[in-house]
């Protein structure tokens, strides 16, 4: 699944989908907490709340019910 994401991320990047970009780094950190992965979803995490705010990645981020 984080394979997805991680093929996802880059598409958006290389096409300028900034906001879709964010909205599948938020998916990743998903994963990775599902996984277990708790360094990985922390990194993950911090890269998210250092980048300039997205409105996707907020309806997003509420739809999920505020949770990671």
């Amino acid at each position: 699944m984080a394979r997805y994401a991680d093929e996802g991320i880059e598409y958006c990047a290389e096409h300028g989908l900034d906001a879709w970009t964010k909205s599948l780094i938020e998916v990743r950190g998903e994963i990775e907490l599902a996984l277990g992965l708790w360094d990985q979803a922390a990194e993950t995490a911090t890269s998210i709340i250092d980048a300039p705010a997205s409105p996707v990645a907020a309806v997003h981020w509420a739809s999920s019910g505020g949770r990671w």
